[in-house]
């Protein structure tokens, strides 16, 4: 037992390592990641991790685009198990966020892993494979968006207890189903959750279908049933607070109506990206009939593993029926991926529900390139423990790759000017400019040129280890040194910039600590005036300099609706944000439409409108004091004086968790100005405490936690009890 546990303990060490060293300008903290990492993702975890740190529940950003509902957000990480740890840790700054996207790949490699240890696979081919799918395309394609990459890291667990759920009828299994799928939901891109959703039923009933034809079906159907419930009531239970969360947010943004045809099939997969299957390095310049983003383009599983896979398709040797459910996979998301080409998006997207409410076709080839690496980890297994494996035909395959893969040197020589362009590198001036000056001169035919070649060396002595009969010793080194290589030309456009975090960190460490009062004086104009000012090196400041303001950059993919609205009529929004966060209306408007109310103060430049046919208010009254006592994520404290009674507003967005109480008696919000909180008042002082409704959310986290650790405890009484 000594002895499985340290090399468990070795075979993760060695994960951890090659998912450091493979992604070295992150994980050193060269290099700060970029875009959308940046840009997002550490804005919606600095500000929740800010409110975990300080005792508050983050539900409520204010810093967010003028209040954001980030528990609501499906991609925001509010729910996300990691994120709340990490926060509870520290506060979330740039180093956390590059710790966190190591981790990330390094929990795809451990569930790979996992996952190839249960078909006892030998260890060789578990680790060359788990290593080969920290370093596929999908995952060196990903690095500017966390939920995507945690999509990687929870597919194969999901995939490994879907298996063993419905082998050996364990309930602790059908748990960890559930648990781990819940993780896409809370942790992942949303449509990676639904596509795995259609990939769990497909394989749930081709599994019950063969076990009906060899037991009483009675008895079967009832194990089955079982361990659904398990599993989806596992599911509820966890997910049940996002899920209440994201109901009312989904319904209060324009995203949540779902999506038109044209926008399902926006990056969809060109079909020239399928060269990166081989070749990955040309896609950068790939501008040819191209229409997917760039960051969505290689389709890499490593060139030995494409062998194998190859061989799988051709060889007729017996396949299990697992191996034809993961070339079916397979087929079925290279056809979706294409989009409309394809055939298999359109019509999903018109038959199958939830289907049309996402784009980014392309993005599924996180499915077909882990059912490709998975089918040729059991090729590989099998070529190392059968006699009667077709090492001919493996070899002849090879060889052919060889072949083509010469022919592509060849032609890229006679067609590209690498020649010329490394002469001119050498012969210039050195440093980091020069070498990006060389990677944008190379072209699309220098690059092929240079993969091919790359390609070919790996070929080579991967025929020769196959010829002495020595692939056993030299597949882990081959698979992991070539696939380390073909990464590194990736990563500057997906993962690293040419600033540093500790650039970036500078910026955070200027910002206030803790949630200061605004002043009531300030307008928002004013609060907003610094929040492009770094935006190359941290994205919009906003939500670091607790201001509570907002510029043109969105932040968040799924902002409000009514917030949106707000920001695009231009004369309202312009009017707006020279008032301070509180202020008092001096005049009231009670419209029964909207719509052409707007339009008759636009053309008088009258710019406050109200919304949903309820009320506008004008100029902010000069008369009267305001006061702020307390303002913190979800509770905002305020006492106001007045002669008379007046209309109070609030630039925070309007939201169903707002609740208001002016002294302490519960008082109806209003929506006005199309987005913000708006209440009356009596004459005289006022105590006015605004508070945003979590404590259903509070209890259902407990309750999902306990109901966890609870299932914790019985795995781990149980193991003991076998042991």
């Amino acid at each position: 037992m000594k002895a499985i546990i340290n090399s468990k303990l070795s075979d993760y060490f060695f994960i951890i390592l090659v998912a450091i060293i493979a992604y070295w300008p992150v994980s050193f903290m060269l290099f700060s990641v970029k875009n959308d990492a940046i840009n997002y993702f550490l804005a919606m975890r600095y500000n929740t991790s800010e409110a975990i740190q300080h005792g508050y529940f983050p539900s409520w950003l204010p810093y967010i685009n003028m209040g954001y509902p980030a528990h609501g957000d499906v991609q925001a990480g509010v729910w996300n198990p990691v994120v709340i740890l990490m926060s509870l840790i520290r506060k979330y700054d740039i180093y956390w966020l590059q710790v966190e996207t190591i981790i990330t790949i390094i929990i795809s490699g451990i569930g790979m892993y996992q996952l190839l240890k249960h078909f006892n696979l030998k260890r060789n081919v578990v680790l060359t494979v788990s290593a080969a799918y920290m370093l596929n395309g999908y995952i060196t394609d990903a690095g500017q968006f966390l939920n995507w990459l945690y999509a990687a890291a929870y597919l194969p667990f999901v995939f490994l207890y879907a298996i063993r759920c419905f082998e050996s009828f364990k309930t602790k299994d059908a748990f960890l189903l559930g648990l781990f799928y819940s993780f896409m939901l809370l942790s992942a891109y949303p449509s990676d959750f639904i596509q795995l959703g259609y990939i769990l039923i497909a394989y749930i009933l081709i599994i019950f279908f063969k076990h009906k034809k060899n037991h009483r079906l009675r008895i079967f159907a009832g194990l089955f049933a079982r361990q659904l419930a398990v599993a989806a009531i596992s599911f509820l239970i966890i997910c049940l607070p996002a899920l209440i969360s994201y109901i009312p947010f989904i319904q209060s943004i324009n995203r949540g109506s779902g999506v038109d045809l044209g926008t399902a099939l926006t990056n969809s997969m060109a079909p020239v990206n399928f060269i990166s299957f081989a070749t990955p390095w040309p896609t950068l310049k790939a501008t040819f009939n191209q229409y997917t983003d760039p960051l969505i383009r290689n389709c890499y599983p490593g060139i030995i593993l494409l062998v194998f896979f190859l061989l799988s398709i051709f060889s007729r040797q017996k396949k299990t029926l697992l191996q034809w459910f993961l070339l079916g996979v397979f087929l079925f998301f290279i056809l979706f991926s294409l989009g409309e080409l394809g055939g298999i998006r359109v019509l999903s997207f018109h038959l199958l529900p939830l289907m049309d409410t996402f784009r980014h076709p392309a993005n599924s080839k996180l499915f077909f390139l882990f059912a490709a690496q998975l089918l040729a980890a059991f090729y590989i297994n099998d070529y190392f423990t059968f006699p009667s494996f077709n090492k001919l035909l493996l070899k002849r395959v090879t060889f052919f790759s060889i072949l083509l893969v010469t022919a592509g040197v060849i032609i890229s020589f006679f067609t590209g000017n690498i020649t010329a362009t490394f002469t001119t590198f050498f012969t210039g001036n050195e440093g980091r400019q020069s070498l990006k000056q060389l990677m944008t001169n190379l072209s699309f035919s220098d690059l092929f040129l240079m993969n091919c070649l790359l390609l070919l060396t790996t070929l080579f002595f991967f025929y020769i280890a196959l010829k002495k009969n020595s692939l056993k010793k030299y597949l882990l080194p081959l698979v992991v040194v070539e696939m380390f290589i073909t990464a590194q030309l990736m990563l500057p456009l997906t993962y690293a910039r040419t600033s540093t975090p500790k650039e970036t960190q500078s910026i955070l460490d200027q910002q206030p600590k803790g949630y200061p009062i605004p002043d009531v004086t300030t307008s928002i104009a004013s609060f907003s005036a610094d929040g492009m000012k770094y935006f190359d090196i941290i994205g919009c400041l906003n939500p670091y300099n607790k201001q509570p303001g907002r510029s043109d950059y969105i932040i968040t993919p799924s902002n409000l609706s009514s917030q949106q609205n707000f920001w695009e009529n231009t004369a309202l929004r312009n009017k707006i944000i020279q008032y301070p966060i509180f202020y008092f209306a001096d005049t009231i408007y009670a419209v029964k439409d909207t719509s052409s109310f707007i339009s008759s103060v636009a053309q008088n430049k009258a710019a406050i409108i109200g919304s949903e046919d309820r009320y506008t208010i004008s100029a902010p009254s000069t008369t009267g004091n305001i006061r702020i006592l307390k303002f913190v994520p979800g509770h905002v404290h305020i006492e106001t004086e007045k002669a008379d009674s007046s209309f109070l507003v609030f630039l925070q967005n309007h939201y169903p968790n707002w609740s208001a109480y002016v002294n302490g008696k519960k008082t109806a919000l209003i929506k006005t100005n199309l987005t913000f909180i708006g209440l009356s008042l009596p004459a005289g002082k006022n105590k006015i405490e605004f508070i945003y409704r979590t404590g259903y959310l509070k209890i259902l986290s407990a309750i999902s936690v306990l109901y966890i650790l609870c299932w914790f405890f019985y795995i781990y009484k149980s193991n003991r009890r076998k042991n």
